[in-house]
Order: C-alpha cells, then sequence, then structure tokens
C-alpha cells in the first residue's frame, strides 16, 4: 500500500493553515515565509510549525594588536574588514598573548567593541573568533 503525501501551498505572509484545511498526513508550505506546516492529533488536533533550522558558521576576526599600547581597552571588532557584533560573549574565543581570555571576567562586549578588563601590552599578539553566528 503506497503513502500518499499531499501538498498544499500559499504565497501569502503570514499565512497559517487552520485544522480545518489540512488533513492527516498533508503538508502546507508558505513559500513566502519558507515556512512548513502539518496537523497534528493527539488527542487534540493542532498545527505544527516546521521552521528552517539556522545555521550557523564561525567567524575570524580581523587583527587588532596593532592597537595594543599598554592604555587602551576598548577596540572595534571586525571581521574582513566590517564591523562584527557578536550575538553572545560567551561563544567567542579570544587569545590575547597565546593567553585565552575568560568571557565578562577578561573582556566585555557591547556591539562590535571589545573591552579589556587589562589593557593588552604593546607587542602582544590577538587572535579572536565568534563561534556562534547564526545566519
Amino acid at each position: 500500500m503506497a503513502n500518499l503525501i499531499r501538498l498544499k501551498r500559499s504565497s501569502t505572509s503570514g499565512a497559517v493553515p487552520t485544522t480545518g484545511q489540512l488533513e492527516l498526513g498533508e503538508i502546507a508550505i508558505n513559500t513566502h515565509d519558507g515556512k512548513m506546516y502539518i496537523k497534528k492529533d493527539d488527542g487534540s488536533q493542532s498545527i505544527v510549525t516546521l521552521e528552517p533550522v539556522p545555521t550557523h558558521s564561525v567567524v575570524k576576526f580581523d587583527d587588532i594588536s596593532s592597537g595594543f599600547n599598554d592604555t587602551d581597552t576598548t577596540f572595534s571588532l571586525t571581521a574582513s574588514s566590517v564591523a562584527h557584533s557578536p550575538a553572545d560573549v560567551n561563544a567567542l574565543l579570544i587569545s590575547v598573548g597565546g593567553v585565552i581570555q575568560q568571557p565578562g571576567v577578561d573582556f566585555t562586549i557591547s556591539g562590535s567593541s571589545i573591552t579589556f578588563t587589562t589593557a593588552p601590552e604593546t607587542g602582544l599578539s590577538f587572535f579572536g573568533i565568534d563561534l556562534l553566528v547564526i545566519t
């Protein structure tokens, strides 16, 4: 016995099917919003939204060590010369002089700026990556 999957479509922004519009086993696709819907019946019928899973990527920060001067503590974060605002300070891996810095203790983030608790010394190296970039 073959299973039949029937598709329903809408290109209207925000359009969500009702339980009366979908049969069990049917899939509805909103091509404007990029979402899919199925009907669930666990004793109470409802519509379940199947949204695309966000993709994650890693961003490597540009080297800011040329600005290290024993005095300044705040620096602009860029990646490929474009300002980058990390979503979560705890998803950053920051190394100064080869020493990993602890988020929220050794540095903080505000927008696309990083502020170190202690001014990095002249000549120290910098390496940083953002491990949580949702695209």
